[in-house]
Parts: structure tokens; C-alpha cells; sequence
């Protein structure tokens, strides 16, 4: 599938190493495009758990997903400063329904104040 232009919408899916789906985010917007990596961003965006509960998000977030790499990171901008939080993940596969990953629930979070948190 063709990469989505900058300023198009899609959705995010993650899911569990078993191929279950683990969370869904709607309306992140494409920033930047290559032939490796995809950025994009979201703000108050709905995100729908496995067991169908809905929120929003607190902040707007930069993505960055990879399609080598075995991670993408979140950056949280809050008005405490910026938080970045990395997911050891597969690279990404895109489709005409979302861009997808397999989520290994094995996290590090880096705090505005430099603190890093293995999760």
C-alpha cells in the first residue's frame, strides 16, 4: 500500500503478540512520510481499549513509527513539559484500514525531568 499523505488521516491498531487486538486510536494526522518511517499527531483523540472502553487523550503526541525498527516512541506534550514514551513493538505494517503493530508490553517512559521508567 501507497504511504498516506502529510495532512491525511488514519488510524492506529495495536495489537498482542497472539494477533489479538489490543487498542485502536482514531484521527492521527500524517506529518511526514518516507519510505522507512512515518510521523504523525494526534490530540483528544479517541482510543477504544480490546474490551470496547472509549477515552480520550489528554495531549497532543508526535508518533513515530518505523517500518525496521522494533519500536516507536509517543511524545506527550503537557504543560509540565514533554514525556516520551517508547514501545518495544514490531515495525509497522500499513493497510487500507490502519496502520498496525504488534505491541510487547515492555515499555520505557521518560520524564520531563529526565527521569526514565522501565514499564
Amino acid at each position: 500500500m501507497q504511504n498516506p499523505r502529510e495532512g491525511e488521516f488514519i488510524t492506529v491498531k495495536s495489537y498482542k503478540h497472539d494477533g489479538s487486538l489490543h487498542r485502536t486510536w482514531r484521527d492521527s494526522m500524517i506529518l511526514k512520510t518516507s519510505d522507512q518511517a512515518i510521523i504523525a499527531c494526534n490530540d483528544h483523540t479517541l482510543v477504544t481499549e480490546s474490551d470496547g472502553r472509549r477515552w480520550l487523550t489528554r495531549e497532543p503526541a508526535l508518533l513515530y513509527y518505523h517500518k525496521h525498527y522494533w519500536f516507536n516512541v509517543v511524545t506527550m506534550i503537557r504543560q509540565k513539559g514533554i514525556s516520551y514514551y517508547c514501545n518495544l513493538a514490531s515495525p509497522y505494517v500499513l493497510d487500507a484500514e490502519a496502520l498496525k503493530y504488534i505491541d510487547y508490553d515492555l515499555d520505557i517512559k521518560i520524564f520531563p525531568d529526565g527521569e526514565k521508567r522501565l514499564l
